[in-house]
């Protein structure tokens, strides 16, 4: 069960049962604190709840084991409860997040992105860096939005945060993605590069057929693992309980969140596009008139616009993945604190 409970007019949350019984113990809630979790139809004073079952014992709190993660029951729960992918609404709120903390979340997003980018130019070795990096990188930013998106703080470390909360699992998550999503199109692309080996005058229609029809269950696969990695540092779960559950829960809204990525990835083409545009129109002015040096500083005045746009918008691409992986597995309390 996940609760919540209210601060100083802002909510926090979720935590599972072993965290909020730290919390009691700790006596962060009080008799009048405001709680709130999937029971409740309301915010209510924790008081009131207390009154109604047994008082919490200390001795039996600090020693309990945490209630380990039954994805079958959380799947459940989503499945009964229901829910939807509002695109407009997830977009909307990660502009917002973003807008209100840019400095933070674009240069975090900057610098996770520099890492990985930087580990795969190395030579030879980039591979194999890439492989041991890249899925705690991506679960490290995706911690870094999960934090804000629930009000809590977060700092530029929570990026890297992949590397100490289920390491060993987030690397064989992106691992098996990287697998399972290419595997569909590799039996078409080894053909098309044996048809033109063979036959350099003839278009080889039957492969690119299958290459064609292999990217059917690409796509599919590439939705619906989507939340694969934020279940893994999230919840802590293993990879492939995390692939089970995230394709369970996405399959029975599958076009909704394939319409999210869509719209998102739309999004990163058009600011792309428009800041090579205007890269292009602003270069193509002044470089025939200008020095040799001038010319190298319009050559990095136009890359760093084009940096700038796509570190603009990435940080809004995360987030709405993020409040679209809240809304499902960790739903908000049903009423808005004042």
């Amino acid at each position: 069960m996940n609760w919540y409970y209210a601060e100083a007019g802002q909510q926090r949350g979720p935590f599972d049962d072993a965290a909020w019984s730290a919390l009691l113990a700790e006596g962060k809630i009080k008799p009048d604190t405001l709680v709130w979790h999937e029971e409740l139809e309301k915010w209510t004073p924790y008081a009131q709840l207390t009154a109604q079952q047994p008082p919490e014992i200390p001795a039996i709190v600090e020693t309990a084991e945490p209630e380990t993660l039954d994805p079958d029951v959380l799947a459940g729960r989503i499945i009964a409860r229901g829910y939807d992918v509002h695109i407009g609404s997830c977009i909307g709120r990660a502009a917002s997040l973003v807008r209100s903390r840019f400095l933070l979340t674009a240069g975090t997003t900057f610098v996770v992105y520099l890492i990985l980018m930087t580990g795969g130019l190395i030579p030879i070795l980039g591979f194999f860096i890439g492989l041991l990096i890249n899925g705690p990188l991506l679960g490290g930013l995706y911690w870094f939005f999960i934090r804000l998106a629930r009000g809590e703080d977060a700092s530029v470390g929570d990026g890297f945060a992949g590397f100490s909360r289920n390491f060993l699992q987030l690397i064989l998550c992106s691992i098996a993605i990287g697998i399972l999503v290419m595997v569909w199109v590799m039996p078409g692309v080894m053909m098309l590069g044996i048809a033109r080996a063979s036959h350099p005058g003839q278009p080889p229609l039957g492969a690119a057929l299958l290459t064609l029809l292999g990217l059917i269950p690409m796509i599919y696969f590439s939705v619906a693992w989507i939340f694969s990695i934020p279940l893994v540092v999230d919840k802590k779960m293993d990879f492939w309980p995390a692939m089970q559950l995230s394709r369970r829960i996405v399959h029975r809204r599958w076009w909704q969140m394939f319409g999210l990525l869509f719209v998102c990835g739309l999004l990163v083409f058009v600011i792309v596009f428009v800041a090579v545009l205007i890269s292009a129109l602003l270069g193509a002015s002044i470089i025939h008139s200008a020095e040799m040096q001038s010319k190298l500083a319009i050559i990095g005045l136009i890359a760093g616009v084009m940096v700038l746009a796509i570190i603009s918008v990435l940080p809004i691409i995360f987030a709405s993945y993020v409040y679209a992986y809240e809304d499902i597995f960790n739903p908000h309390p049903a009423e808005t604190l004042s």
